[in-house]
């Protein structure tokens, strides 16, 4: 039986990386938000004083509440990675983790191993909520990937994916919803309606397809996304039935209900 841990160190490395994407992010969202709104309302945001002190303070108030939930998470989820665990005992691949159901693989239903740019591996099987990730601070690098090619070639993950699915959450996302909200045009509520819907449904979905490799906490907020979904769906068939004159003149009684 051969045993895989993060190496020392681990999670320090991660956090480094991740809190530097936080903080561009930060510093660049109150300027998206203003240009979004901005274009969104047709006229420059920054002339209303008001609309202007509101989305700073909304801002404001969300770094600070993110900065707060990080600061609680990271050590919650300093214990789950430091508790990860990948066991090659036989046949069977094993991967254990704190407050994370545990994924068990035969390596005969081992369809590919693909190594990323960071150097994370991402071994798949049969059914596609059948997956282990490997992150990329796994310690005996060298003896886990001879490991590896003992049972299939490693191939070259494709990352462009994920790149489309970072995009998607971190701008589509918000940019739909002050789209949808701000605006009343045809030409960006009907595009922003069936952006925010189109993200919203396949978060849901690939929430659904990898929870095993969610933790217990992420799992149990879940339920938040089915409440949200129904109510973002409600204003976005409201906004697209006022935005288009043929919808309004179709479904008066919902282009006759009070806006905002």
């Amino acid at each position: 039986m051969k045993e895989f841990k993060i190496r020392p160190g681990g999670f320090d490395d991660l956090q480094k990386i991740a809190m530097k994407r936080v903080r561009i992010i930060t510093a660049s969202l109150p300027i998206v938000v203003l240009v979004i709104a901005s274009t969104a309302s047709g006229t420059p945001i920054w002339e209303d004083t008001t609309v202007l002190l509101v989305i700073a303070l909304c801002v404001l108030s969300g770094t600070v509440i993110s900065f707060f939930i990080a600061k609680k998470g990271i050590e919650l989820h300093r214990s789950i990675l430091e508790s990860y665990t990948l066991t090659f005992e036989g046949s069977l691949i094993t991967r254990e983790q704190d407050r994370t159901p545990p994924i068990a693989l035969y390596e005969g239903d081992i369809t590919s191993i693909a190594k990323t740019s960071k150097g994370a591996y991402v071994i798949k099987g049969k059914e596609g909520r059948d997956m282990i990730l490997v992150p990329n601070v796994i310690d005996n690098v060298a003896e886990l990937e001879q490991e590896l090619l003992r049972i299939a070639p490693i191939e070259r993950y494709k990352s462009s994916t994920d790149r489309v699915r970072a995009i998607a959450l971190i701008v589509l996302l918000p940019s739909a919803m002050i789209g949808l909200y701000f605006s009343d045009e045809a030409v960006i509520v009907v595009p922003a309606a069936i952006t925010l819907m189109s993200v919203m449904a396949w978060l849901l979905f690939a929430m659904n397809k990898h929870k095993r490799n969610i933790d217990e906490t992420a799992r149990k907020r879940m339920w938040i996304l089915y409440l949200i979904y129904p109510s973002f769906l409600f204003l976005s068939v409201v906004k697209v039935v006022k935005a288009v004159p043929y919808l309004s003149e179709k479904f008066p009684v919902i282009a006759n209900m009070k806006q905002r």
